[in-house]
């Protein structure tokens, strides 16, 4: 129930015209309000913000340093699109926290980039009382890991399981088990497939305890006849499983959400997605 000072209160009616009448609110346009109230002005020289492709099915966002010194921050349209705004505004600005501790050289004592000055930080906004037109109704809760779950696996349609162990790899690009999985696989470029003794990658422990060869077994349908569905068939079946799933969540009533993930399979940092 609505209590006497928030229904007086001009930022909460803003908030609530927000949520019914934006769904989809200018990305850039809270960028530079949630610069100005939370971090001191002080991201827009070197920092941007933009949707992603509709190939980011993996991650809610990621905060990325590019060549030059700038800082790229970008929002998963496919996941959002999905999502309450709420849950918008909560991936964004964790993301503006890593681009805020990239710009002022933060080191953080998580190799992940969640340690304690960025949970701190967390914990600032999501506690601050400062007057925000855009804050949610239940307040901000950005936290570490997301809950996405049900959104990601919506996308995961290609399967591929080990003829010998019977592992199983989803992923939402048609794109087979391979070395380039390995997170470090771009830096030892040139060394072939070489194991990186690194007992949190995937790729490398399964060569290394299995061995075994990955097969394909599940993927999207395609239109009769094995051609390739029509722009008109895709958006329909893609609006009807989009209906499905919003009605399992509503049924569920799942977490807020936020965070992201390296590939399908771990749940990592702020790093390049699908």
């Amino acid at each position: 129930m609505t209590s006497m000072a928030e229904s007086l209160d001009p930022c909460h009616s803003l908030a609530v015209v927000d949520e019914l009448l934006d769904p989809t609110p200018d990305i850039h346009r809270l960028f530079c309000y949630y610069n100005a109230l939370y971090f001191k002005s002080r991201l827009e020289s070197r920092v941007m913000v933009e949707w992603s492709s509709s190939r980011m099915t993996s991650c809610g966002g990621t905060c990325a340093l590019l060549p030059g010194g700038g800082i790229m921050i970008r929002l998963s349209k496919p996941l959002l699109c999905l999502r309450p705004t709420s849950d918008l505004k909560d991936v964004l600005l964790h993301e503006m926290i890593h681009a805020y501790m990239m710009v002022h050289n933060i080191r953080d004592n998580d190799p992940g980039g969640h340690g304690d000055v960025f949970k701190q930080w967390m914990r600032d906004i999501n506690m601050s009382r400062v007057p925000d037109m855009y804050r949610p109704l239940p307040g901000y809760h950005i936290t570490v890991y997301h809950t996405m779950f049900n959104e990601v696996e919506y996308y995961r349609r290609h399967h591929w399981q080990c003829g010998r162990c019977g592992d199983v790899v989803k992923r939402s690009v048609n794109r087979r088990p391979q070395p380039a999985d390995c997170r470090w696989y771009a830096r030892r470029r040139g060394h072939g497939d070489m194991d990186c003794n690194d007992m949190g990658c995937r790729w490398h422990m399964h060569v290394k305890f299995c061995g075994g060869e990955y097969v394909k077994i599940q993927e999207p349908e395609r239109a009769h006849g094995g051609s390739k569905a029509s722009k008109k068939d895709k958006t329909k079946g893609n609006m009807l499983r989009i209906d499905t799933l919003l009605a399992r969540k509503n049924e569920q009533n799942t977490e807020i959400v936020v965070d992201l993930t390296e590939d399908d399979d771990a749940t990592v940092v702020d790093l390049t997605c699908e």
